[in-house]
């Protein structure tokens, strides 16, 4: 089991250090499809996200993840910091302040999968709600929108939220969900915005 945990910590190691996937499917010889959950996890840990919700993302079994949890708590101090800090403390300010950022923008995803799936039926709901975010929130949406760059998909999403034929907002939404889906199934939101570190 040592040398397992040896194993994830190096993995994540590598991760921190911004190295793409297949740099460390070379150094470390494992599939990238591996990596990508591995990172996934600790992505997760990172930014408080339910050990369930890693489970179903991730496909990985409820103990293994919990085992891993453990290991990152063990190798992490002072509420998620490397306690090996690389760098000026600048930099741990700048490596949180990503995490925060990309956790927004995850929260914010999944409201939009969620109400879009309400759209097309996929979820049920007895009465569709007017699509209305707080504006904290607001803010987020634009963020994801500047980050994806998608024309396609905000025109998609605007006409599925608005006040149209239901037809029309169902077709719409169709296509934002299948978009974002797109998103969902790479696990990485690409581009920046304005609020980017």
């Amino acid at each position: 089991m040592a040398m397992e945990k040896d194993r994830v910590l190096r993995i994540w190691d590598l991760v921190d250090q911004n190295l793409t996937l297949d740099v460390i499917e070379v150094r470390m010889g494992i599939h990238k499809r591996s990596g990508q959950r591995y990172k996934t996890v600790l992505k997760g840990f990172e930014s408080r996200r339910p050990i369930a919700d890693i489970v179903r993302v991730t496909g990985l079994t409820e103990s293994w993840v919990l085992q891993m949890h453990r290991w990152w708590e063990q190798s992490r101090g002072n509420g998620g910091q490397p306690i090996e800090r690389r760098g000026s403390a600048e930099g741990a300010l700048y490596h949180a302040a990503v995490m925060n950022h990309d956790g927004d923008l995850w929260s914010v995803m999944g409201l939009l999968k969620e109400y879009l799936g309400q759209v097309v039926g996929e979820i049920p709901s007895a009465w569709l709600q007017p699509w209305c975010l707080p504006p904290m929130d607001d803010i987020r949406l634009e963020d994801l929108f500047s980050h994806l760059a998608d024309p396609e998909l905000e025109q998609a999403f605007q006409q599925a939220t608005s006040d149209g034929p239901s037809d029309t907002r169902r077709n719409a939404g169709r296509l934002a969900l299948e978009l974002l889906r797109d998103v969902l199934a790479r696990r990485q939101i690409p581009g920046s915005c304005g609020h980017c570190p």
